[in-house]
């Protein structure tokens, strides 16, 4: 994954563009795995990460500390991640967040 990141990062013709990485590790490995993988990311020249199915407040809170980059956080009911208000998350240190349609609906 990191010679892809690399490679998008030397294919990246606008300086506006982000790239962001997504990582799964928290599923599949652990907590440690996940910010180990992240921050290979962000070496590669990820602009920002995408930790994936990270399982509690303070997850979110100890992976923001880890990084140098944003973060993107999918808010989703199907998911594995805790439903967080974007209150948390700002104060969180969240860059980005991703709030499903269902949050929205009436009951």
């Amino acid at each position: 994954m990191k010679e892809k990141i690399a490679a998008a990062v030397a294919a990246k013709r606008n300086k506006d563009f982000l790239l962001i990485a997504r990582t799964d590790a928290r599923a599949t490995e652990n907590f440690g795995g996940a910010v180990k993988r992240a921050q290979a990311y962000v070496a590669a020249g990820a602009d920002a990460i995408f930790p994936e199915a990270l399982q509690t407040k303070e997850e979110f809170r100890d992976f923001a500390k880890e990084m140098k980059v944003p973060l993107l956080a999918n808010m989703t009911e199907f998911g594995k991640s805790p439903l967080l208000s974007f209150d948390e998350l700002r104060d969180l240190v969240i860059g980005w967040s991703s709030f499903h349609k269902a949050h929205f609906a009436s009951p």
